[in-house]
């Protein structure tokens, strides 16, 4: 059920970024923190460089110990964003 949610709320944040609004309860925060928390450690992300394609696991880094740089290719279009974005979902 939690990777439901997660996958659900990654959605969500992927148009909250061109500035739709959302609406994330505290349940779903811990969830989507856990899931991060789960990937970051069957990950190894003691690589010398990481490569981040989508927003969603962006958190992913606080679990690095820095071994070397990230780099976020963002590939949702912020050239036109969203400036009345109606009730969070």
């Amino acid at each position: 059920m939690g990777h439901q949610i997660f996958f659900s709320m990654t959605k969500k944040m992927h148009h909250a970024l061109p500035g739709d609004a959302i609406h994330l309860s505290e349940l779903k925060v811990g969830i989507y923190k856990e899931v991060i928390s789960e990937h970051a450690v069957r990950n190894h992300l003691d690589h010398g460089f990481v490569i981040i394609h989508a927003p969603q696991p962006l958190p992913m880094v606080s679990h690095d110990r820095k071994s070397g740089p990230w780099s976020w290719h963002c590939h949702v279009d912020l050239t036109n964003p969203n400036r009345t974005s109606g009730t969070p979902s």
